[in-house]
């Protein structure tokens, strides 16, 4: 995995306050679930990239195969699915989207606990 510098080619950058390891499970579960949609001989395949930029700081990198861009949405107080992104929006220092050759990677840098 590459440094910052390829992942923030084509960021869509949010800077929030704040930081928790619950963006992890988010960007981890919206691959999976949106990967095998594009390819459904190899459903749900996605590839984790953690590393540490700063000591304070997490970055988290999730791609998938699927070209489709992620998308914020507002969903019903009865709907139980589509605030994957709002939860990573509101808990990452910034995050973005960066496309592949094949697919997609999306980032975000979370504040670590130390």
């Amino acid at each position: 995995m590459t440094s910052r510098g390829p992942a923030s080619a084509v960021p869509q950058p949010h800077a929030h306050g704040g930081g928790d390891r619950g963006g992890t499970c988010e960007l981890v579960t919206n691959a999976i679930r949106h990967s095998g949609a594009h390819n459904p001989k190899d459903p749900g395949r996605c590839r984790l990239a953690l590393e540490r930029p700063t000591p304070d700081t997490v970055r988290i990198e999730v791609t998938d195969r699927s070209p489709a861009r992620p998308v914020k949405r507002e969903p019903g107080e009865s709907e139980t699915g589509g605030r994957g992104l709002a939860l990573v929006e509101a808990l990452a220092l910034d995050w973005g989207v960066t496309p592949r050759p094949v697919g997609k990677s999306v980032w975000a840098v979370l504040r670590a606990r130390t």
